[in-house]
């Protein structure tokens, strides 16, 4: 679990950490870049709790359920509901996660593969829940 000191940083010392961490994400040039940086600087966990949130976000915004949400990425329901409590609160940054996504699903270059995503998902949560359905569903069949 991602732990933080219990130690207080005075104020201009937390102002200048987030100045420097805002710098370093608005000046990464390329994929790449974002890639490495982040590999490095958040572990396997911290970069799996960031996507699912994301992933979250963008089912939500599709019209996914709660429960189909939580179950399928393998999140608690409360995780699904304090992110959609957010959107609905008109949360800036979430907000403008959504509109990148939606825009990304929009463009000509992703938008097969968004469908994809989408679909696949849809399948996932309306499929059966037998194993031989699930099977299926994930050989492609």
């Amino acid at each position: 679990m991602t732990q933080i000191s219990k130690k207080l940083l005075n104020s201009d010392a937390f102002h200048e950490l987030f100045e420097s961490f805002d710098w370093l994400i608005i000046n990464l040039k390329n994929r790449d870049e974002v890639f490495e940086c982040f590999k490095d600087l958040l572990t396997k966990h911290e970069r799996v709790i960031i996507a699912k949130r994301i992933a979250i976000l963008f089912l939500l915004s599709k019209g996914f359920t709660i429960e189909a949400i939580s179950f399928h990425l393998k999140v608690s329901c409360a995780t699904v509901i304090r992110l959609k409590r957010l959107m609905d609160d008109d949360t800036v940054g979430y907000n403008i996660i959504i509109k990148k996504l939606n825009a990304m699903q929009t463009s000509k270059r992703t938008n097969e593969k968004l469908k994809s995503i989408v679909s696949f998902f849809d399948a996932l949560i309306t499929a059966k829940t037998n194993m031989h359905s699930r099977a299926k569903l994930m050989h492609g069949a």
